[in-house]
């Protein structure tokens, strides 16, 4: 099988050297990465600077990104030349990107700036944000200032691209919420399935994750029914499973 894995979690710049980032270290697409691997599987591995590398291996290739732009460049250019039996997507994205940051004194003198032309506070704000992004990213913002406003925008959906790209791939996403329910958790999984058009989705609770445990449910779009994992180890074995046979049913 050839498969494509994306881990670690995304970094958004605020400027030159700071970013908005979250806690993911991209261990269990690691664990994922290395099961496919010692089963003879090929595997591209995408993965963030900052998370952890997976095992050393011919059969595992392995491209290094930061951010969510650079994710859907390195994914794009993979879906578009490489034919996936499956895309197993465990990366953290970050929701939001930072579209402006600057002091407040700076804040409101745009806003006083484009109110004074007749604009309203949302038309001052789209203007301000559009133009801001690039030039903050290649400076560094002095940290003399007392008070910093951060606006942040939404990031397009990466998992929504990924079928648009490579219909005939299987795919695996996940959700990752805190402290819900089981039936929230697998009811917003299934929700979250059907928008990307996945296969099979991962569930998971940040209070079921700890060292030595990673409770999770795996869904399949084809049944309500679901399969749980207790550690990586076992949603590595799972995925591999069903993915394998899915593959010999078609």
């Amino acid at each position: 099988m050839r498969i494509l894995i994306t881990a670690g979690g995304t970094t958004e710049a605020i400027d030159s050297v700071r970013g908005i980032t979250n806690h993911s270290t991209g261990k269990l697409g690691v664990s994922i990465a290395d099961y496919f691997a010692q089963q003879n599987s090929y595997v591209e591995f995408i993965t963030s600077t900052h998370a952890m590398p997976p095992p050393q291996s011919s059969r595992i290739n392995t491209s290094l990104i930061t951010n969510t732009e650079q994710l859907l460049t390195v994914l794009t250019q993979q879906l578009t030349t490489i034919d996936f039996d499956a895309v197993i997507h465990s990366m953290a994205v970050s929701d939001y990107t930072p579209a402006l940051t600057c002091s407040q004194e700076e804040f409101a003198k745009k806003i006083e700036d484009r109110l004074n032309q007749g604009l309203s506070v949302n038309e001052a704000l789209t203007i301000i944000t559009k133009s801001s992004k690039t030039s903050a990213i290649n400076k560094k913002i002095s940290s003399t200032n007392k008070t910093l406003i951060t606006i942040l925008k939404s990031n397009s959906k990466v998992i929504q691209r990924i079928k648009k790209l490579q219909p005939q791939t299987l795919l695996v996403g996940f959700k990752f919420l805190v402290s819900v329910t089981q039936s929230k958790l697998l009811n917003v999984a299934r929700k979250n399935m059907k928008n990307a058009k996945a296969d099979f989705f991962i569930a998971n609770d940040l209070t079921e994750i700890n060292e030595n445990k990673h409770h999770a449910y795996l869904l399949n779009k084809q049944s309500d029914l679901y399969r749980e994992a207790f550690t990586k180890e076992e949603i590595a074995t799972l995925l591999f499973k069903q993915i394998t046979e899915r593959i010999s049913a078609k």
